[in-house]
């Protein structure tokens, strides 16, 4: 009896094993990301619209290796984080108004930025990365909202402020909705764009919400989003829309 139980334990571990290692096909698509959130946000987000879906954090990469694994990704998505360091964009801090700096993450997104602009893979940046992709075109950022431009009605305390947005054509079609509430938490912003970029949406206060390369050939997916569609209600056109958009760009040859 012992020799027949532990015979089955061996056959259900094989089967438990074999459906593991063809739960994900060979063939399916890897995803960077440049810096995981610690409830792996971004990692649940994609999944709902593509539950093959591997991923890759460039941040724990050696700088040097990124292009060679960018090389090897479908995609590319620039999370949200921290401010990056006004020297990356001809800036200084007198007021000390920046939170905390991680030259580190600086450097590995602006290279990754780098490759996307020699290749046009497609990327996605989100809310720091919308702003670590401008950076990396050469524009420049506004180095606290409430300071210079007035407005608090992108950051409250404890939780996500929401707003409205206003796209332009582009992202309206984009993401076939006119104007919709967004979720955000940010207290820098996009100023003068970079070569190439142009606005696609602002809130009432003016600010940019989002952004993507006017050459749509060289770049055919090559949006920035001001909000966080990993962490919006997931009917939302702001979130499911853009995802879907952005797994069909990947996806294309």
């Amino acid at each position: 009896m012992r020799t027949l139980w532990a015979y089955g334990l061996v056959v259900c571990a094989s089967i438990v094993a074999g459906c593991t290692a063809t739960s994900t096909p060979p063939d399916a698509p890897l995803y960077a990301i440049s810096w995981y959130y610690p409830n792996d946000d971004y990692q649940h987000w994609v999944r709902s619209q593509d539950s093959s879906a591997r991923f890759i954090e460039l941040y724990r990469q050696d700088i040097d290796k990124i292009d060679s694994i960018l090389g090897t990704c479908a995609g590319l998505i620039l999370s949200g984080g921290s401010d990056i360091a006004p020297e990356r964009y001809g800036g200084s801090d007198t007021l000390a108004l920046c939170g905390r700096i991680d030259p580190r993450r600086d450097s590995v997104e602006l290279t990754a930025v780098a490759y996307v602009r020699r290749t046009g893979l497609p990327t996605l940046g989100v809310c720091r990365g919308m702003q670590v992709m401008n950076v990396a075109f050469g524009g420049d950022l506004i180095l606290d909202i409430p300071t210079f431009n007035g407005s608090k009605q992108h950051q409250t305390e404890g939780s996500d402020a929401m707003h409205l947005v206003y796209p332009a054509p582009a992202l309206a079609r984009l993401l076939e909705a006119d104007t919709a509430t967004v979720n955000c938490n940010h207290h820098q912003a996009v100023a003068h764009l970079g070569e190439g970029l142009e606005a696609v949406a602002w809130s009432s206060d003016t600010i940019i919400e989002a952004l993507r390369h006017s050459d749509t050939v060289r770049f055919p997916f090559l949006w920035g989003v001001q909000w966080h569609p990993e962490r919006l209600d997931g009917n939302s056109p702001m979130s499911s829309n853009l995802l879907t958009r952005f797994i069909e760009a990947t996806k294309k040859p």
